[in-house]
């Protein structure tokens, strides 16, 4: 090869390579120039084709990456859709577990759910193996709610399993249950991806579970509110609408129950021959128990009221029927007076209340009241009844244990002496405007702290 051909190999290179250099003179020193280059060049392009490899085979892991990613989101897509077109999610599963099926190709797949002291368990296939995994799912799992299995066949939990997947469905650190997942179809191990498309799955059954059963909860509680508000109408509708008010006497009565509906009943019925009855009971307890028993009493005591001739045996005859009907943990007390408007004379008959407060015109106060057990502890109890003579300017307060015992934010009771003392102090308004003091002024004395028992007033002042 001639020198010229020579000189046009090495510019070539030199182009090729992107740089310049002058060339040897003689032609041995640019063969072996040429040489140089050449090696040079190869080893480039040796280097540039293992770059080239690196990089295809990140480009193939983030493609199989980005394969995987996808799997999980269609999976997580295709469950929530799922979820989302069923208001009830326990409606749900057979549908949810296809889906996951479907993502996780698997012999069988089962979702294990506590819901309050209920197991539910949904699967796909009615395997028997089922029996014993739910077995081990309640002995060995709850124990560690946020325990994640993968299991291989040495670690398998029972007999036919070969691979394992279970993981929690929870919201927060409340615990729904378990999916599980076993078998992997072609003998396969489950995958770090697997356990992350059931972890997505799971999230999403229990966002749906616990929205479910809080919505539900709300729709039982304004039924329940419901329910509650006709109670109280119709408890109310059993009270007294008015009250009588005439030359002889004035009356007011008030109650305030602790929830929607309570135990405080007051009456005042007229009776045939112009005498007036006046009640003030406490039934034992709270709520709906408690306002059943007390219009139980009321029908009773309305029936009997027009036959009334000696309050004692009145009360006594309630007290028979109160002990038959209801159960041994409930009573009442009851206060009953007979008002002879007339002769202002006063009838008393009680049966474990509080006694009644009477206020002198010289604002004078005696407790009155006379022996007798609360009905409906002993079928056989005699109930004493006492006469009194009243006066002109006379008020009476009868009451519930929910004044007397009222307390404040530190725990001090409302008591007995308090309610005296504003009795004394607001002993010349009229009926009406007394019970709204005292109720206000327990109020005020309890404050911030909650009521804890039903509060009922009655006054009556003899003119």
């Amino acid at each position: 090869m001639n020198d010229e051909k020579l000189l046009q190999i090495f510019e070539s290179l030199n182009e090729v390579a992107g740089k310049y250099s002058k060339p040897p003179e003689k032609s041995d020193e640019l063969l072996d120039a040429i040489l140089e280059m050449t090696k040079e060049m190869l080893k480039d392009y040796k280097n540039y084709r293992e770059q080239l490899e690196n990089y295809s085979l990140t480009l193939e892991s983030h493609l199989e990456e980005l394969s995987r990613t996808y799997e999980e989101l269609y999976a997580l897509f295709t469950v929530t859709q799922i979820l989302t077109k069923h208001m009830d999610p326990y409606e749900a599963l057979e549908e949810f577990l296809n889906a996951l099926v479907n993502a996780i190709p698997s012999k069988s797949a089962g979702v294990y759910l506590l819901k309050d002291d209920e197991r539910i368990l949904r699967t796909l296939r009615d395997d028997e193996i089922w029996k014993p995994l739910e077995k081990f799912l309640e002995e060995s799992m709850i124990k560690d709610m946020k325990n994640v299995i993968i299991s291989e066949k040495k670690d398998e939990p029972v007999e036919g399993i070969e691979n394992f997947l279970c993981v929690p469905v929870l919201s927060g650190e409340k615990l729904w249950g378990y999916i599980v997942m076993f078998n992997k179809v072609d003998g396969a191990f489950y995958t770090a991806g697997d356990r992350k498309i059931l972890e997505s799955a799971a999230t999403q059954l229990a966002f749906s579970i616990r929205n479910y059963e809080y919505l539900k909860e709300r729709i039982e509680r304004e039924r329940l509110k419901e329910q509650l508000t006709i109670a109280k109408d119709i408890q109310q509708g059993l009270l007294p609408k008015s009250f009588p008010r005439n030359e002889y006497f004035e009356v007011f009565a008030k109650t305030i129950p602790t929830i929607f509906v309570g135990g405080d009943y007051y009456d005042v019925v007229e009776l045939k021959n112009g005498d007036y009855l006046f009640v003030m009971a406490d039934v034992s307890g709270k709520g709906i128990p408690a306002a059943l028993l007390m219009s139980s009493l009321r029908s009773v005591l309305r029936a009997w009221s027009d036959s009334l001739r000696s309050l004692g045996e009145f009360v006594q005859r309630l007290n028979r029927v109160i002990y038959r009907d209801t159960p041994d943990d409930r009573f009442i007390t009851m206060m009953s007076l007979i008002l002879k408007p007339k002769e202002r004379k006063l009838v008393l008959c009680n049966a474990g209340h509080d006694p009644v407060i009477l206020v002198e015109p010289n604002s004078m106060i005696e407790n009155i009241t006379s022996v007798g057990i609360p009905l409906g502890i002993f079928d056989e109890a005699e109930y004493e009844e006492r006469e009194f003579n009243l006066k002109p300017g006379n008020m009476l307060v009868l009451y519930t244990d929910g004044i007397v015992e009222a307390r404040n934010p530190t725990g001090e009771e409302y008591g007995f002496e308090r309610l005296e003392d504003l009795l004394v102090k607001i002993r010349e308004f009229d009926s009406e405007s007394v019970v709204n003091r005292i109720i206000k002024n327990v109020k005020d004395f309890s404050a911030s702290a909650p009521q804890h028992d039903d509060m009922t007033v009655m006054v009556i002042k003899v003119k």
